[in-house]
Order: C-alpha cells, then structure tokens, then sequence
C-alpha cells in the first residue's frame, strides 16, 4: 500500500497543523538554511466535514482534532 493520504477533520488548528508540516521550509537566513522537508510533495491532505459527527448526524467534538 501507498501511504500517501492525510485525512482529517475542517477543525482549522488541525489543518493548520498538518500544513505546517507538510510545507515547512528552513528561513535561509537560519542555522538550518538548505534543510530538505522529506514530506514536501509526499502526501496530500484530504478534509472530510462530516468526520467529527455521530451516526445520526450530530456535531461531535470529541473528534474535531482527528486526523
């Protein structure tokens, strides 16, 4: 199998998150300038707004920060 799908939730810090590592990048200015991020262009995020709810339909946040 090919790994290669993050799914998650539209909660916004947890795509933001995911975003975060999935596009880092080293400032060229920093100590780590010219570091290579291995899961740049790896994976690909999938959201799924109805991944937080219940069986019948209900909002469930409980499962807002899944991914």
């Amino acid at each position: 199998m090919d790994f290669n799908t993050i799914i998650c939730t539209d909660d916004e810090d947890t795509n933001n998150q995911i975003d975060e590592l999935l596009k880092a990048t080293a400032d060229i200015s920093s100590a780590n300038a010219g570091t290579f991020n291995v899961y740049a262009n790896t994976m690909k995020k999938v959201k799924l707004p109805l991944l937080a709810t219940t069986a019948t339909g209900a909002v469930d946040t409980t499962k807002r920060k899944y991914w």
